[in-house]
């Protein structure tokens, strides 16, 4: 009887909606398609640099295997996974991973400027709107993966509505948001509301008559229409991570527009995202676990929903919610390697069964260094050291850059250097020493998609500008139209500023490094700027001068527990150089092979720098 009343339910949610939903019928892709917008503008020149990480230079690898990856003849669908091996492997194509491309490639031609595959970005945006139907739902062209063709995954769909703020952003044409209000039109509809919450079937694909099929992964059975109870129910486990891109897209159409159903339906899924049975339990300990942000299983599964809560906390000014993001965060914390970034896919994984994968993805790590951006910016905490060493060790290892030692690895012949250029920029699955799987390393495409995202947060937040004050947060390389970073580290103690537009620097000295055992030169002459807390203030700039940071940059170790091994970690300042004991076994992918580092001095290189005319504001 139940089950029959919550069917009931859905089809006069349906009937209901019909009559009133927005018509997509006046929207037209080409009013805001045009690939002219999809390059940002903006200057280069000309700069002698520190040959050190350069996040700007790892998106323009990044944007790569975003636009190789997707397939132009089938709707713009996407390869699943690259499975380097003889011969490579491309798993079967899906609609669920090329929306978070959509998502990432705008934050990465900001860094870059890059016009890599323009035509392949822009066809794929127009897949999806192609498929949108006047109820404001977007329809598969073709079978995904087990989602039958005419279905709608929300997820999915979740992720093109996110990415439409990018676009919006990037090109400010402001029909972006109609279609954005469209889509939140159609997540309405298809939202099973219960009580004062609303949700959608976890792992299931709404059809046009209002009913719901399970995907293909799982084999799981027909919907029951209730409400899902604890967050372990699905393939992946992951109900919490199913409704984060649809509160994402309700969240920035409030944000954007004020429409107060937007605002409604955001609050509907954040109740039912809060449920107690989706955070881990606290075990009789004396705190609330849902307050505390507590949580375990698929990591990613939960950082992501964190983040939309975030945003819409930042939206609402809800102080409650942005502390318990913040406590969900800390959390995190305590299963990464500090200093080093490197997380489990699963917490707890042996109770998470199908998916005991020991291995780190490059989606919960990036995930990570958007949340210690956004919380440090909210004012809830300073985890700039967080999102530096995330970005400057596991971050950056879980990007494939040597196409040389890849083609090695894979046996040397013509063919695998093809396939070593297609991917180039990509990111894996690591264990602490080398790719996972071992001996035949996986680049899955959501990892290609999420990578990026992580640069542009981390990016984004090394140096800031407003009303004439620079802020600089990181001690990485960044141009920009304001202050240019050139950073020596890890191989010298040495950060130089070259200064465009402020009159007035904040920098923040990182946890790392004592704030009386670094020196100041503004034009090679000594400086003592004022203190406050771990941050200096340098006043009386001019548009020219060169602002110089000399410091001790000393190498240090620490034992860590990851993975169910005990390991001894070398860092010289933030970045580590040096991780033991390896794994020996034959044919297996190394990382960490950073002997280059422990060199005193730093390379120097020429290179074409870009700074945009116009930065997306983080997502």
């Amino acid at each position: 009887m139940k089950t029959a009343l919550a069917l009931l339910f859905i089809h006069v949610n349906w009937l209901l909606f019909a009559v009133s939903v927005v018509s997509a019928a006046s929207l037209n892709p080409d009013d805001v398609l045009d690939v002219a917008n999809l390059v940002p503008a903006g200057q280069y020149y000309e700069a002698t640099v520190p040959d050190t990480l350069d996040l700007a230079e790892r998106a323009r690898a990044a944007i790569n295997p975003m636009v190789n990856i997707i397939n132009p003849d089938q709707h713009h669908y996407s390869w699943t996974n690259v499975v380097w091996r003889e011969p490579i492997q491309l798993h079967a194509l899906t609609w669920n991973l090329p929306c978070e491309y959509l998502f990432s490639l705008p934050l990465a031609r900001t860094m870059c400027g890059s016009d890599q595959g323009v035509g392949v970005e822009l066809g794929t945006m127009r897949s999806y709107l192609d498929g949108l139907a006047d109820d404001g739902v977007i329809y598969c062209p073709i079978e995904d993966l087990g989602k039958p063709k005419g279905s709608c995954f929300p997820d999915n769909i979740g992720f093109v509505a996110f990415a439409m703020a990018n676009w919006y952003e990037r090109d400010g044409n402001a029909k972006w948001l109609d279609y954005l209000t469209t889509l939140c039109r159609g997540f309405e509809k298809m939202a099973i509301k219960v009580e004062d919450r609303a949700f959608y079937p976890p792992e299931y694909c709404y059809l046009p008559d209002g009913t719901w099929v399970p995907e293909g992964r799982g084999k799981l059975p027909p919907f029951d229409g209730n409400e899902p109870t604890s967050d372990k129910q699905g393939f992946e486990g992951a109900v919490k991570y199913y409704h984060a891109a649809p509160l994402q897209a309700f969240a920035k159409c409030y944000a954007y527009t004020g429409d107060p159903r937007s605002r409604q339906m955001a609050h509907r899924l954040k109740r039912f995202m809060l449920r107690p049975g989706f955070w881990q339990e606290s075990a009789g300990e004396s705190y609330d676990d849902v307050e505390k942000g507590m949580f375990t299983g698929h990591l990613h599964g939960n950082l992501i929903p964190l983040w939309a809560l975030l945003n819409l906390a930042l939206a609402e000014d809800d102080d409650a919610l942005k502390q318990m993001v913040r406590s969900g965060y800390e959390h995190s914390r305590r299963y990464t390697t500090a200093g080093m970034g490197w997380s489990p896919t699963y917490i707890n994984r042996e109770d998470w069964s199908p998916h005991p994968y020991p291995f780190g993805d490059s989606c919960n790590i990036a995930d990570s260094a958007v949340l210690a951006v956004k919380l440090s910016d909210a004012g809830l905490g300073d985890y700039w050291d967080d999102a530096e060493s995330i970005a400057r060790n596991q971050l950056a290892e879980n990007q494939f850059m040597d196409k040389a030692k890849m083609q090695r690895f894979l046996g040397g012949d013509p063919e695998s250097a093809k396939w070593a250029d297609r991917f180039y920029g990509g990111f894996f699955q690591t264990e602490p020493t080398n790719l996972y799987p071992r001996r035949t390393p996986m680049m899955p495409g959501c990892c290609i998609g999420s990578g990026p995202w992580g640069l542009y947060f981390v990016w984004h937040g090394i140096t800031r500008f407003d009303r004439g004050v620079a802020t600089v947060n990181l001690f990485l390389n960044r141009a920009s139209a304001w202050m240019d970073i050139d950073s020596y580290v890890p191989y010298e103690g040495k950060v130089v500023l070259r200064n465009k537009k402020a009159h007035t620097a904040i920098v923040r000295i990182p946890g790392w490094l004592a704030m009386d055992e670094v020196m100041f030169f503004v034009n090679d002459q000594p400086a003592d700027p004022a203190r406050l807390e771990h941050r200096v203030i340098l006043n009386g700039l001019e548009a020219g001068d060169v602002i110089r940071l000399e410091f001790p940059i000393e190498e240090r170790t620490e034992k860590v527990y990851m993975n169910g091994m005990s390991y001894t970690l070398t860092f010289r300042g933030p970045t580590l150089i040096e991780i033991s004991p390896r794994n020996t076994e034959q044919d297996i992918f190394p990382t960490y092979e950073r002997e280059h580092l422990k060199s005193k001095t730093a390379p120097t290189r020429t290179v074409q720098r870009f700074v945009a005319v116009k930065l997306i504001p983080l997502p």
